[in-house]
Parts: C-alpha cells; structure tokens; sequence
C-alpha cells in the first residue's frame, strides 16, 4: 500500500516533545524546532510531512544527546515517545491494552499500533520460535534505530522480560528487526 503523503500524526509529536522530553525542551532546541517547521508553543498541526519528523527527530537528537551516536540518541528518543504517549489522550488506554495482551498479541499489532500515530505504517511478523520474532517494517533511514527504541520500550511495557530488538538488515525502504524476550 503507498501512500501519496506520508505523515506523522499530532499525537506522535506530543508523545515525544511535550510528553517525553518537556523537561529538556531548552530554549536552542525549541527555537531548532520552530525554524524547521515545528512551533511547540502553539497548536500542533494535526499531521505533519515525515520528512520533517525526520527533521525534528534529527535535531532533538543532536540537541539533547550530543555525546551519543546517532543510533544511540534515536534509541533514547524512541523510549522518550513511548514515555510520552502514555501520558497523551489514547497512550493510558492503549497501554491497558498492551498489557492485557501481552508481548506477543502487542506484536500482532505493530502495524495498527503504529498506524495510530502515522498514515503509512506496514508491518509483516513472522514467529520464529517461543519468544523469538521477526518484524519487518517500511520505516526508512535513520528513523529505525528511533523505531527500534519504540519496540522495545513498547514491549517492557506489555511485561516481557528483557526483551531484545536488533536491527536484522535494513535498505533505503525499509528495516527488519529480529525480536527476542
């Protein structure tokens, strides 16, 4: 399925910047944002192109964890927005959910999950034993490793202990994680 536009929903940019991070929003990263398209201190878009979610992704990253590579700062992002969206208008029903359903049933539903927060999301889960999971997504770029946090911060939060999420391969399209609890 293609997409003509591909966007990030409103909800996704509040889970990460005024959810996640609103303690670290310093005054350069706020004016960082609001000269690459996103203004914090008005009302957020109801979407936004993912090119510029790149771009505002990109910048928190180098804002708020200059020390780290960009795989690492992504990673730390990626939980920040699961930290976020539990605390925006549909995260504390979903995670219910989540919880209830487990690491398992979560993981049936990367694609609607994701889908809540973007128009684009496609997802393909295959079982390769007890615990062990192979995901492919069509994120692109460097935004899997951000992806990457999201899935496992996402499963800590259904109850699955330990759970490990590496990057299988990935192209220009899309990535592929290999899952594991």
């Amino acid at each position: 399925m293609e997409v003509e536009q591909k966007l990030v929903y409103e909800q996704t940019i509040e889970g990460l910047f005024q959810r996640g991070l609103k303690e670290r929003l310093s005054p350069r990263l706020l004016l960082r944002l609001k000269e690459a398209g996103l203004d914090l201190r008005a009302r957020l878009l109801p979407a936004y192109p993912f090119d510029d979610w790149c771009r505002f992704v990109q910048i928190a990253a180098e804002e708020l964890y200059p020390s780290l590579s960009q795989e690492e700062a992504y990673l730390a992002l990626g939980e920040a927005v699961v930290k976020g969206f539990g605390d925006t208008l549909l995260g504390p029903a979903l995670f219910t959910v989540l919880r209830i359903v487990g690491p398992r049933r979560a993981l049936q539903r990367t694609a609607k999950n994701f889908r809540s927060g973007n128009n684009y999301t496609e997802a393909r889960l295959v079982e390769k034993g007890e615990s062990h999971f192979e995901l492919w997504m069509n994120e692109a770029g460097p935004i899997h490793h951000l992806t990457r946090g999201i899935l496992t911060a996402g499963l800590l939060a259904t109850g699955a202990k330990q759970p490990t999420v590496r990057v299988a391969s990935f192209d220009d399209a899309s990535v592929t994680y290999e899952i594991r609890w």
